[in-house]
């Protein structure tokens, strides 16, 4: 029996979808396995293990009976799957392999959203009134910020992580919600959402009150608010690290039969392990006491699962729980998306059909069998399901508005390992609310069907960004009645830090120049009224062009400010000291104010020479100062500008005078201490 098929049967006899193609393999070597009873233990019952034979559904309300099956057959069809890619390598090495557990991985950026649109910008500094609230490092702090020239550390809230963004409660102000990803990036991530009562300090009669903290399970993958409401999504994935799918006794000189055997007997005992387990030894203990009402998709989407958690904070009395509602949802979705009253996901059938393919085709195109899977769940729980060609392009793939939905997803690839990397083409597909399909965009990328980075939703322009450092984005109008049209690009060259709409119909894009310099970084403004013919306003400006330095902008902190009349472009400087023959980071902080002529550069703000002079080591204790700057507000012809350990105060007409105020935070104070 050739190796293709060996493989092909082998997999028939672990996943039950392709027990029908068993009839082909008429080798007396596979007769021999399938007369043994363990060779089917993951597929013998139908309802075992899960496929992608089965019509794209989304089970809602189901009992906890019913979700412990489907995330039981989830595990097994992961499980199987493993198996068979741990068998592929022995047959392609020869060799045993060391057992290898199936670790957790972590997810996608999270994506923040209002009122039904995505927000480029997380807050993490805040004027309130005279006092600056600031999110550093596993903490809140709050400063006095008038006079600049004696600014004052008011109190500091300290969280068990670091803030990813905040915002007040209501529109008194009087409530602060700050939510806070724990050991960000890791399998053992949560997230924690704060409520804290800062009328006392922002008043300058009392200190912060922590009125609630919520332990949410997961990574941090969505925080959507609704008027004064929010809908944060958590991802994780099934707890499988005790599991490993290689035979731990099989002898590196096995024959092909002892092999086969032995991952049969594995398969069968880890389906043994499989139904002893309960649903609180797959999930989080939080997530599984909710599984009454919970959801999971007919299909397999992969061994993880969402928590969708709606919270009140508006309305809850002190010191009582925000939530008011967990839903749990089986299945690794790849991307997620929210309008005021329905929640989008798309997950895709990657995880299972990669196996199928032992080489990409040959034209180089996508493998027919890759598909995204979009469900629509509403405010009264139900779902409506369907099925695109190719797989999401990431995060940011879908946009859920009031009427419509649009996905973006990629049909090139790359087998790596089983995974899934843009190669291709990328389409764009909107669909009406009943996900009927209104148009279908190829070739989103542009005529040469360049890969896709990613893709920057907006209300009525779609900029796709591509993947190489020297392609061009690619504009695509976007109609309110759904249909959607490639229309220009913008020349503006190298890699995209960022993308800024601005009011007026106009967008400001921060990259590298046009010859893709690590030395610099510039800043372009183009007028998009008419998408097919986008012009640029003014003239670029380049920033951060020094000699023997290397220029990163820190593009989760790029925003405008003071009313949209300031850009301002953090930065990482690294630069060699000739004197001591050090690299040096300096954090700096470009300023460019905004007109109608363009963008003009108004100077710049280093936090170098306050780390210098009160000694901030790049790292105190576990805490990583690295001297960024994290954000930055303008108050009375002022600019406050934080780094990870302190603020400092310019006068917006005078930048290159040095500041007029400065202050370090708790933090790094403490580090300079320890540093002395």
């Amino acid at each position: 029996m050739n190796a293709a098929l060996r493989h092909t049967c082998a997999l028939a006899l672990l996943v039950p979808f392709a027990l029908a193609d068993l009839a082909a393999c008429g080798s007396g070597e596979v007769a021999d396995l399938a007369a043994q009873p363990a060779v089917a233990a993951l597929g013998a019952d139908a309802g075992a293990t899960l496929t992608w034979e089965q019509p794209a559904k989304l089970h809602t309300g189901a009992s906890c009976e019913s979700f412990i099956a489907a995330a039981r057959a989830a595990a097994k069809t992961w499980v199987g799957l493993e198996i068979e890619r741990a068998r592929r390598h022995a047959d392609e090495l020869g060799v045993a392999l060391a057992p290898q557990p199936l670790t957790p991985q972590t997810a996608n950026a999270p994506i923040l959203m209002r009122d039904g649109q995505p927000v480029e910008r997380r807050d993490r500094v805040t004027l309130e009134g005279t006092t600056l609230v600031v999110a550093t490092d596993r903490s809140v702090t709050f400063v006095r910020a008038v006079p600049a020239g004696d600014m004052t550390e008011l109190a500091s809230v300290a969280l068990a992580g670091t803030p990813w963004t905040m915002a007040a409660v209501d529109d008194s102000h009087d409530q602060l919600l700050v939510i806070a990803r724990v050991q960000a990036g890791t399998a053992d991530e949560w997230t924690e959402i704060t409520r804290i009562d800062v009328s006392a300090v922002v008043a300058g009669t009392g200190d912060p009150v922590v009125m609630s903290t919520e332990s949410l399970p997961g990574a941090l993958t969505m925080a959507a608010r609704v008027g004064d409401d929010w809908r944060v999504v958590t991802s994780g994935r099934m707890a499988l690290d005790q599991l490993t799918t290689w035979p731990e006794e099989l002898s590196p000189h096995a024959s092909d039969q002892e092999r086969e055997q032995a991952f049969a007997r594995l398969a069968h005992d880890l389906a043994d392990a499989i139904d002893a387990l309960g649903l609180e030894d797959l999930l989080p203990a939080q997530l599984a006491q909710h599984c009454d009402g919970g959801a999971y998709p007919e299909t397999f989407l992969g061994p993880g699962w969402l928590a969708v958690t709606e919270l009140t904070p508006h309305e809850a009395p002190d010191s009582h729980s925000m939530v008011t509602s967990t839903l749990p949802i089986l299945g690794a979705f790849a991307a997620v998306s929210a309008n005021t009253h329905t929640l989008a996901l798309a997950g895709t059938n990657w995880p299972y059909f990669w196996f199928f393919e032992q080489d990409p085709p040959a034209d180089g195109g996508a493998p027919a069998g890759v598909q995204t899977e979009i469900h629509l769940i509403d405010g009264a729980g139900v779902a409506r399901s369907t099925r695109v060609q190719g797989a999401p392009t990431g995060a940011n793939a879908l946009l859920l508005k009031e009427a419509t939905l649009i996905v973006a997803t990629t049909e090139g690839s790359s087998f790596l390992g089983g995974g899934f990397k843009p190669q291709g083409p990328t389409r764009l597909t909107s669909l009406t609310s009943s996900l009927d399909e209104i148009t279908t965009l190829l070739d989103a990328g542009g005529e040469h069907g360049e890969a896709v980075g990613h893709v920057r939703y907006t209300e009525s322009l779609i900029y796709v960004i591509p993947e190489a450092a020297d392609g061009a984005v690619q504009l695509v109008t976007a109609e309110s009645s759904g249909d959607l049209a490639r229309s220009g690009i913008l020349h503006d060259g190298g890699v995209r830090y960022s993308i800024l709409p601005l009011t007026g119909a106009r967008v400001a894009v921060v990259g590298r120049p046009e010859e893709g310099s690590a030395m610099a970084a510039e800043v372009r403004v183009y007028d998009v009224s008419d998408p097919a013919a986008p012009t640029t306003v003014g003239q670029p400006m380049i920033i951060g062009k020094e000699v023997a330095s290397e220029v990163t902008v820190d593009a989760e902190g790029v925003a405008t400010l003071d009313s949209e009349r300031l850009i301002v472009v953090p930065l990482q400087v690294t630069a060699n000291d000739t004197a001591t023959g050090y690299w040096e980071q300096e954090p700096r902080l470009e300023v460019f104010e905004l007109d109608g002529g363009g963008v003009t550069k108004l100077g710049e703000v280093s936090h170098g020479d306050l780390a210098a002079r009160e000694h901030v080591p790049l790292t105190c204790g576990d805490i990583v100062t690295d001297r960024r700057i994290t954000g930055g507000a303008v108050k009375g012809g002022v600019l406050y500008s934080v780094s990870s350990f302190g603020v400092l105060a310019h006068d917006l007409e005078a930048l290159a005078d040095g500041p007029i105020g400065d202050t370090l935070l708790s933090y790094g104070a403490e580090c300079a201490t320890e540093s002395d």
